[in-house]
């Protein structure tokens, strides 16, 4: 089959990197038609059956695990959503696509996936339960490329309805869509849920018994006990974790629905389908946060990713990879050129992984991960402490110029605290010269783009996003 080459008229700028990964591991006979991407908001790794030893509460994510290549460390490349979807859908880190708070888009040259596939020829359709109100912005990959653009977020306080059902109302859309597709496609289903608020569907909790405190009565006990900075009573973080738990299982049950439809409707043998998550989410098991925004731990960072494709012969990959290398792999899979190297390779690639991952915290830190460590750079000669709430500021890797942690294997979002001295001096020395190095090797890309639109703004202040607004990085 001849690939697919992007059209001479798409406005791409070179990046030039060396090549890595090695050869696909898929078998190049099969075919893959559509590609469907599956991602959840909030969505820790450690919550799903296939990453957990706990009793199992996701059998849709155990179906799909079964057929997938399985990465056990994969992470996201920040806390907010805003820049790690766009680091899915561009193939690019915070430092190249200059997305690093939520209210900006992807710099000037860049194409985002979508954008490619849409000018390949495949129809387009994306299906969101957050950043919906960025779907009518240009430079943002929640609106280039899309045919179609579906928001399932009820967002206005006075028709304010449950995020289950706007999870629901997403997949409905996103699976009728997909059925008057008679041209090869690119969809993408975003869930809400587990994001805070936690209301669980009323099938999986019990209203009656133990009802959840109301939308904006939970964001002010929480953030009442996240200002104590004391660890809340252990009751409290387990009906929390329950709440969380509850939301996880219902999101199994929308990704039920797609497998079932895939089942039904004879997709499976020709649609590819990743399910991610753009990041976890802090549950006062590090710090006392809950929440995801500012927090650079390994319960917000690490996400699941899974690769069910045509002709690809199901695995559990170990080695950290990133979430960037979702495109790359789309394209991979759909035969389509590259309009430039990425900043990581395919997951398909026989070893997919530079041996270690790269998360941001805004411009002020960056933090490196390993198979067994994590350390973090701040770039900022003092803390920050212009962000509302400074107490949040308070966290080690905002406070401490650099930091070195590794985990035990029965914890592992847990961390132990190295101090750096020794041996432990020499490992964070290499971290900062493969930090400095992998950011000269990254060519930027051109001038920003600022949202200022007072809708899309009042939108994320409601919605809690705009405490990482400052930069105090230059």
């Amino acid at each position: 089959m001849l690939s697919r080459s992007l059209p001479a008229f798409a406005p791409i700028a070179l990046l030039m990197l060396g090549s890595c990964g090695g050869a696909s591991s898929r078998d190049t006979g099969a075919i893959v038609r559509n590609v469907v991407i599956f991602t959840v908001d909030t969505l820790r790794a450690d919550f799903l059956s296939p990453y957990s030893d706990e009793v199992s509460n996701t059998p849709n994510y155990d179906r799909l695990a079964a057929d997938s290549v399985l990465f056990e460390r994969a992470y996201s490349p920040a806390s907010l959503t805003n820049p790690a979807l766009t680091s899915m859908l561009t193939g690019l880190q915070p430092t190249q696509h200059g997305v690093h708070v939520q209210n900006s888009g992807f710099r000037e040259g860049i194409v985002s996936l979508p954008f490619i596939a849409q000018a390949s020829g495949l129809s387009t359709g994306s299906f969101l339960g957050n950043m919906c109100k960025f779907q009518d912005i240009p430079h943002t990959v929640y609106h280039d490329g899309w045919d179609r653009r579906f928001c399932g977020m009820m967002d206005d306080p006075e028709n304010y309805s449950e995020q289950y059902l706007w999870d629901e109302s997403i997949v409905t859309a996103g699976l009728d869509w997909i059925s008057e597709q008679e041209r090869p496609f690119l969809a993408w289903m975003h869930l809400m849920d587990p994001h805070a608020e936690h209301h669980p569907p009323p099938r999986l909790w019990d209203y009656e018994t133990d009802k959840p405190r109301e939308k904006f009565e939970q964001y002010v006990y929480y953030g009442e006990l996240e200002a104590l900075q004391v660890p809340p009573a252990k009751e409290v973080i387990e009906r929390l974790r329950a709440l969380y738990r509850a939301e996880v299982a219902g999101a199994d049950d929308q990704l039920g629905r797609v497998l079932d439809f895939f089942d039904a409707e004879g997709l499976t043998e020709t649609t590819a389908l990743i399910g991610g998550s753009d990041h976890g989410e802090e549950l006062f098991e590090t710090w006392s946060r809950y929440d995801h925004g500012l927090s650079m731990t390994e319960g917000v960072l690490w996400v699941p990713l899974m690769v069910r494709a045509p002709g690809l012969a199901p695995r559990r990959f170990e080695s950290p990879v990133e979430l960037a290398q979702v495109t790359p792999t789309v394209l991979e899979l759909l035969e389509i050129d590259p309009p430039y190297e990425f900043c990581a390779p395919s997951l398909l690639a026989e070893n997919p992984s530079r041996g270690y991952a790269f998360s941001y915290g805004s411009t002020w830190v960056t933090s490196v991960k390993t198979a067994d460590k994590r350390y973090w750079k701040r770039h900022l000669k003092e803390a920050p402490t212009r962000v509302e709430g400074a107490w949040r500021l308070e966290a080690p890797w905002f406070t401490e110029p650099q930091l070195l942690c590794e985990y035990e294997p029965d914890s592992p979002t847990t961390p132990v605290f190295l101090p750096i001295a020794g041996e432990n001096e020499k490992t964070a020395k290499r971290m900062i010269a493969g930090i400095e190095e992998f950011d000269r090797s990254l060519q930027k890309f051109g001038k920003g783009f600022k949202i200022n639109d007072p809708i899309v703004l009042e939108s994320l202040r409601r919605q809690g996003y705009l405490i990482d607004e400052s930069d105090d990085s230059k």
